[in-house]
């Protein structure tokens, strides 16, 4: 055994060197040890000095980040935000980018961003509790949701747009001028009304709005038309659900010039005045249409609700129209052997069975009505057109529905935690660019799932030495999903 001197630039480092027999190779051969830096030649002083040039510090998560940091940024939305809220960006675009990559309460986003490569785009010590209310509640102010409104609609509004615009109600745990008790999917809660808007074509989410949760479409159709207006969304085509229906809504919406479809409710006299005059006759084969796989029976007949000519799509969809009247039988047959096995506590009068604690037996008269108007649609709307192209163009709803799923579920909209009033203002509109966000990914075709996307992207690190980093797990599926979206693998 001895004490080998190596020289490398000015430095002398000394190893220990052990010879030994090696009866494989029928061979002497040598091991070292690394002792240390010479520190002092003439004394033989050696210091030992850890090598910790490449000591690993930290690993961030990388991949999914990355992705979406592409998105946000090329789609235009990070240059809105940033002129909207320039206090504050870098706390929406950590909210935005946890709701879709993986949705956690907002006292969670400070360990969440800890754990990926937004930790070095900003300071993320300021996402506590207090400090998002604090944040959120400027966010909510309205002039900064005003500003931001109108340079989203400078950029992504088309001309004259066919809109969607329905209303959905959101259970909450805050006591303001906007909650109220109601129905919702829940049941009765206190609840907030959200109303959105949606672009048909771009199928993307224009604009929304927070009502008192006791509002109905009916009251809020005139005031959404002037918000638009306002920002200048000029000629817009309307497709509205049959709870916007009123005649004084149709005038109103005909003097400001505007096109509209919307679905007559069942429950009016006009509808069974149409469904007397049309049904009858309706199913002849000149009437009848495709549609999605199903056929279909329509007419075309104009009508005038109150000043306003409209053409009225009376339309009957035989497979839906024996569903229903299967199910009404169902419904009478139970109610009559429910009503029959209680007969001795009952008192006869007429046609009804009268009694304390039960259901009354339906009415000859309202099993006739409700029997023709089954599987009968609707719709009026002040554009000529074909009875599958007006009920195609009405079924478009599905697109604003949809936009609604993805803010309960891939967004976790509810519940919505937030107990100041400016501060559910600020959330929904985070949520609102969320959804934006979100359904430009969903434009780009994966072989997978977008979450099973995601979750591979995870596997993307950035891990981080004393001297700088290197990204490792950029595999195949992952430089796919890349290459999809057009984005440069990080480095």
């Amino acid at each position: 055994m001895f004490i080998r001197y190596k020289k490398i630039g000015n430095a002398t480092y000394a190893y220990e060197v052990k010879a030994y027999w090696d009866p494989k190779l029928g061979k002497p051969r040598q091991k070292t040890r690394y002792l240390g830096k010479v520190v002092d030649e003439k004394k033989k002083k050696i210091e030992k000095v850890l090598y910790t040039k490449h000591r690993e510090k930290q690993i961030l998560d990388l991949g999914d980040v990355h992705l979406l940091s592409h998105v946000y940024r090329n789609s235009g939305l990070e240059k809105i935000i940033d002129a909207s809220f320039p206090r504050h960006s870098f706390f929406i675009k950590t909210f935005v980018f946890n709701r879709i990559i993986y949705p956690l309460p907002l006292k969670s986003l400070y360990y969440w961003a800890s754990t990926n490569a937004l930790k070095e785009e900003g300071d993320i010590s300021r996402l506590t509790s207090q400090n998002i209310t604090d944040m959120l509640a400027e966010i909510g102010e309205e002039g900064g949701m005003k500003g931001f409104l109108q340079r989203y609609l400078e950029e992504y509004a088309s001309a004259a747009p066919t809109i969607l615009m329905d209303l959905t109600a959101m259970p909450t745990l805050i006591s303001s001028m906007l909650s109220d008790w109601g129905y919702a999917d829940s049941g009765i809660d206190h609840k907030i009304g959200l109303l959105l808007v949606s672009d048909k074509d771009a199928r993307l989410p224009l604009f929304f709005k927070l009502v008192p949760g006791n509002w109905t479409g009916v009251s809020l159709l005139d005031e959404t038309m002037d918000e638009l207006r306002a920002y200048k969304v000029s000629g817009p085509f309307l497709v509205l659900d049959r709870g916007f229906f009123s005649a004084d809504n149709l005038v109103k919406v005909k003097n400001r010039e505007m096109g509209f479809i919307i679905g007559l409710p069942a429950t009016t006299t006009f509808f069974d005045t149409l469904v007397e005059k049309v049904i009858p006759m309706i199913r002849v084969p000149s009437n009848a249409f495709m549609l999605n796989g199903n056929y279909h029976f329509g007419s075309v007949e104009r009508v005038k609700v109150k000043t306003v000519p409209l053409y009225a799509y009376v339309i009957l969809n035989p497979e839906r129209k024996t569903r229903e009247e299967k199910e009404l039988y169902s419904e009478i047959l139970g109610r009559v052997a429910y009503l029959e096995g209680r007969k001795r506590k009952m008192k006869v009068a007429g046609r009804f069975v009268e009694y304390k604690y039960g259901r009354a037996r339906m009415k000859d008269e309202e099993i006739e009505r409700k029997l023709r108007r089954n599987g009968v649609m609707i719709l009026l709307s002040t554009k000529k057109m074909d009875c599958a192209e007006a009920l195609e163009l009405y079924y478009s709803r599905d697109i604003i529905e949809k936009n609604f799923r993805y803010f309960k579920s891939d967004l976790n909209l509810l519940p919505a935690r937030v107990h100041r009033e400016d501060g559910i203002r600020a959330y929904v509109l985070l949520m609102f660019i969320s959804l934006y966000l979100l359904l430009q990914l969903k434009k780009v075709k994966l072989p997978m799932s977008l979450a099973e996307g995601f979750l591979l992207l995870r596997m993307v690190k950035r891990k981080i030495y004393d001297d700088g980093s290197v990204v490792v797990g950029v595999g195949k599926e992952q430089k796919e999903i890349f290459e999809k979206f057009g984005c440069i693998m990080p480095k």
